[in-house]
């Protein structure tokens, strides 16, 4: 009830929770991991989108691009991290950062 109340305050209905959901998602997923936010901030989210009529498919189809995301930017990045225990120790991990910048882009 606390959280619904927090988000009736948001402007534009729908595209206004979507787009804050997805900006503090983003954000959150710079320091948490995708089952932290899996499992604790979407429950939390999950009864305001049903509320305010969202199609819960689509909402877990944007929220998982957006975690498709996190998988590839800094400081978490575990996508990076996977690749530089597969790739020579000749390619420095700074390398690995800004070839993964044109499919961060692209994310976005």
């Amino acid at each position: 009830v606390w959280i619904e109340s927090m988000f009736q305050h948001l402007p534009a209905g729908q595209l206004g929770f979507l787009v804050f959901v997805n900006i503090a998602i983003f954000f959150i997923a710079f320091f948490l991991d995708f089952f932290e936010i899996a499992f604790i901030v979407l429950p939390l989210i999950a009864p305001v989108a049903l509320k305010l009529g969202i199609d819960m498919t689509w909402l877990a189809v944007l929220l998982a691009v957006n975690l498709q995301t996190s998988f590839m930017h800094p400081p978490f990045g575990i996508a990076l991290y996977n690749l530089r225990s597969v790739t020579p120790a000749a390619v420095p991990t700074s390398q690995i950062y800004r070839g993964a910048i044109p499919f961060l882009l692209l994310q976005l």
